[in-house]
């Protein structure tokens, strides 16, 4: 009888297992079709996804794309804009400046008294004309670089007004003001009689051009010829750099009390009265020849680095490392007003872009020490 017991568990058991064992591939195959169900259905979500996100927008929700700037062909370095993007004509950002006069061929036309200029009502608005070389001859003509701080915008120029301030008259053919390199003056005049300023003559040492008749003039408007007038620079020479500075220095030379102590002014000219080469990617080396006069003339060498920098979509030129020797000891105290007085300079009026449209180029500094602004 124990046997026979025994004999039926074991069979019992065999079944039991066998049985499960039978069972096990029905399992695997509902798990591994569920597993494939699940794929299939995220697959389905993906493909969803994807199609409503290459699909158009619904027209009149998508956004105007802002444009980009490039340099056109028909206006070297200048950057392209829409003219949806222009400002006014007196809101123009004003980052260069330029006077071209002529000196009348008339004789005792030329002049060497201090000549300045102002375009507002303010002192330090005084503007001294000085460049390298003899300024102001007869039947010559010549070009300055304003660097005026109160001076950001077209409107800012209320008039033009000349005053001489020695006794050696100057008589002037014809009167040119430019604004951001553009080929076409915003405002000429000429003369066809003998035009003079004299502090000993008439009709006295000063001549004023008043803001009502530089508003008149054919030329103070956008026009198509001089449209690059409010595009931003894509490219700024060195040549443009090296006569901003020396239309400065001319004014410092002959502003500033401590240089004009000393007898400052330009000289001993060794290839260019001022002469700018690469330093690094953003920043130019000036190198000034000028001289001092203490009964005899001395030599006196300055140097100091233009460093070049974009921030808050204006291009920032500021003067550093203000360097230098002279002759004689005594002149080195000279290096020292002339670094603080360098470090004034801070040419930051060139604006890229507006309230609609803001960029901030990349500056790079070629070996021709042109200065390129890309983006």
């Amino acid at each position: 009888m124990k046997n026979l017991i025994r004999i039926s568990a074991l069979f019992i058991y065999f079944f039991t297992i066998s049985n499960h064992m039978m069972a096990q591939p029905g399992k695997v195959n509902s798990v591994k079709k569920t597993r494939t169900q699940q794929k299939v259905s995220k697959k389905k979500v993906r493909d969803h996804r994807t199609k409503t996100q290459t699909q158009a927008p619904t027209p009149g929700k998508a956004k105007r794309p802002k444009p980009t700037p490039r340099p056109p062909a028909d206006i070297p370095g200048r950057y392209n804009l829409p003219d949806s993007f222009r400002p006014s004509f007196g809101q123009v950002a004003v980052w260069r400046l330029q006077l071209r006069v002529k000196t009348s061929g008339y004789e005792n036309a030329n002049s060497d008294s201090e000549l300045h200029v102002q375009f507002r009502n303010s002192t330090s608005s005084i503007y001294y004309l000085d460049n390298g070389g003899d300024d102001r001859e007869k039947n010559k003509t010549d070009v300055y670089d304003i660097l005026d701080r109160n001076i950001k915008t077209i409107s800012d120029i209320q008039f033009i007004k000349f005053t001489i301030k020695g006794n050696d008259g100057w008589c002037f053919s014809k009167i040119e003001l430019l604004v951001n390199g553009a080929p076409i003056p915003v405002f000429k005049k000429s003369f066809s009689g003998k035009k003079c300023i004299d502090k000993n003559g008439n009709p006295g040492a000063t001549y004023r051009i008043a803001g009502s008749e530089l508003r008149n003039s054919p030329t103070w408007k956008h026009s198509n010829s001089n449209r690059a007038i409010w595009l931003p620079p894509s490219i700024i020479k060195r040549i443009t750099l090296e006569n901003m500075v020396e239309s400065y220095v001319g004014h410092l030379m002959n502003a500033d009390p401590n240089m004009k102590k000393n007898d400052l002014e330009y000289g001993y000219k060794h290839g260019r009265y001022v002469e700018a080469t690469k330093k690094t990617k953003n920043t130019l080396h000036f190198d000034l020849d000028l001289k001092s006069h203490y009964g005899i003339d001395f030599e006196v060498d300055v140097d100091f680095d233009l460093v070049i920098k974009c921030q808050n979509n204006k291009l920032a030129l500021s003067a550093e490392s203000v360097k230098g020797k002279a002759d004689i000891p005594i002149l080195s105290s000279i290096l020292d007003v002339f670094g603080s007085c360098l470090h004034k300079m801070k040419m930051n009026n060139f604006n890229f872009g507006n309230a609609s449209l803001e960029f901030c180029p990349r500056v790079s500094v070629t070996n021709a020490g042109d200065v390129k602004l890309s983006l």
